[in-house]
C-alpha cells in the first residue's frame, strides 16, 4: 500500500528544511541551537523516507517522482542520510532508473563526489549510488554502465582513481611473461596500487598505510566489476586496460594477500 499521506508530509518537511538550510547554517552563534534542531529534523525526515521505501516497490515508484529534488539536496547538503535514501528509492526500481537517470544525473553525481572528496576522504556512498544506477533486480542498464565508465573511470580530471602495476617481487622489472601456474605466479610477482601522487604500494601495504581510503578502494573495484556486468564488451575492454585480468590472477594467487585484515 502506498503511504501517500505520510510521504507527502515527509517530503514537505524536507523541502521546507532544505530551503532554510543556508540561513540556519549561519556561523552566527545566535542561530546555533536552531541549526542543530533543524538538522536533526531534516535527517530524521530522510531516515523516515528511507524506511517508507524499504521492501515496498509501490512506495519506491511513488517517491521516485522526487528523485531530482533529493539529488539536488544530495549535491548541496553533505549528509549520508540523503544518499542512503536515494539508494533505497532506486534499488530494485528499474522503472524509475530508466525514467530518471541520464547523462546529466550521473555527471552531477560524479561532480558531487569530487567536490566532497576535496574536503573529506573519498566516500563510498557516491559509488554505491552509481552502482544502484547500473544494476537493479536482475536488470543491467548498459547505457548507465558506459556513462559511469566514461564519466568516472575514464575522466582524466578525476584524481581519485587508482592505477595498478605488476612487478617481480623485490625488483623493478615489468616485462616478464606470466607464469601459467598460479602458485608460482603469486610467489614471483606482486601487484602494486597507485593512488593519486602517492608511492606504489602492495595490497597489504595499502591496507596498513591507507586505511582512510581502504573501503573506498574496495567499493571502487566493485564498481569496476559492475560496469562490466552482463558481458558489456565495451566496458570489459576498457577496465582490462586499467586492471588487466593477469593482475587479478596475481592478486588471487599471492599468499600474502591472505594476510590482509589480519
Amino acid at each position: 500500500m502506498v503511504e501517500t499521506g505520510l510521504t507527502e508530509l515527509t517530503i514537505s518537511i524536507i523541502y521546507f528544511m532544505a530551503l532554510h538550510e543556508k540561513y540556519i547554517s549561519s556561523e552566527n552563534t545566535e542561530y546555533r541551537g536552531e541549526r542543530n534542531k533543524l538538522n536533526n529534523i531534516f535527517e530524521d525526515a530522510y531516515r523516515l523516507l528511507e524506511k517508507i521505501v524499504i521492501n515496498c516497490e509501490e512506495n519506491r515508484i511513488y517517491i521516485s517522482r522526487w528523485v531530482e529534488l533529493i539529488m539536488d539536496h544530495s549535491y548541496k547538503i553533505s549528509k549520508s542520510c540523503i544518499q542512503a535514501c536515494l539508494v533505497g528509492i532506486l534499488q530494485d526500481n528499474s522503472i524509475s532508473i530508466a525514467e530518471t537517470i541520464n547523462d546529466e544525473k550521473i555527471q552531477d553525481l560524479v561532480y558531487m563526489f569530487k567536490d566532497d572528496a576535496k574536503r573529506n576522504s573519498p566516500h563510498t556512498k557516491f559509488l554505491k549510488l552509481l552502482s544502484a544506477f547500473i544494476k537493479c533486480a536482475g536488470t543491467v542498464f548498459r547505457e548507465n554502465q558506459e556513462r559511469v565508465l566514461r564519466m568516472f573511470f575514464q575522466d582524466e580530471s578525476n584524481e581519485y582513481r587508482f592505477k595498478f602495476k605488476c612487478n617481480y617481487k623485490n625488483t623493478n622489472e615489468d616485462t616478464a611473461e606470466y607464469n601459467s601456474e598460479l602458485t608460482k605466479l603469486g610467489n614471483s610477482r606482486e601487484v602494486q596500487i597507485i593512488y593519486g601522487k602517492r608511492d606504489p604500494l602492495t595490497l597489504n601495504e595499502f591496507f596498513k598505510n591507507e586505511k582512510e581510503v581502504w573501503n573506498y578502494f574496495l567499493e571502487y573495484v566493485n564498481l569496476m566489476a559492475d560496469v562490466c556486468m552482463d558481458t558489456n564488451t565495451v566496458s570489459i575492454e576498457a577496465v582490462n586496460s586499467m586492471l588487466p585480468l593477469q593482475f587479478v590472477l596475481v592478486i588471487l594467487s599471492d599468499p600474502n594477500v591472505a594476510l590482509v585484515h589480519q
